[in-house]
C-alpha cells in the first residue's frame, strides 16, 4: 500500500483486533481473538465497489477466487471475520477493484 499513504480510521476491537485504512489505497482488519468474531461497518476510504479480498484470493478474470469486500458510496464496507477462521483477516486495495 505504501509507506506515502498515511494511516486512517484506525480501529481497535478487543486487545487482538485492529482495522486500519490507507488513504485511499487501501484497508485491513485483522481478528486475532480465538474466542471472538468481528463484525462491524468500517470505513475504508477506498471508493465505492466490490473488492478481491487478497488474503482469500487473487483476483482473476475480473473475478475473485475468495471473499469479496462490497464498499457502499461513503467508503464504508461492512466486515465480518469468525474467530474460527483459518486466516483471520481480510486486505483490500484499490488494485483488487473488480
Amino acid at each position: 500500500m505504501g509507506s506515502e499513504s498515511p494511516v486512517e480510521n484506525f480501529v481497535a476491537g478487543t486487545a487482538h483486533q485492529i482495522a486500519f485504512a490507507r488513504a485511499g489505497r487501501g484497508f485491513v482488519a485483522i481478528n486475532n481473538d480465538d474466542s471472538q468474531g468481528w463484525t462491524g461497518s468500517f470505513e475504508t476510504t477506498l471508493p465505492q465497489g466490490v473488492y478481491c479480498d487478497v488474503i482469500s484470493g487473487v483476483k482473476e478474470d475480473g473475478g475473485c477466487t475468495g471473499k469479496t469486500v462490497t464498499v457502499d458510496a461513503g467508503g464504508v464496507a461492512s466486515i465480518d471475520i469468525p474467530a474460527d477462521e483459518p486466516v483471520p483477516m481480510i486486505a483490500i486495495h484499490i488494485g483488487a477493484k473488480l
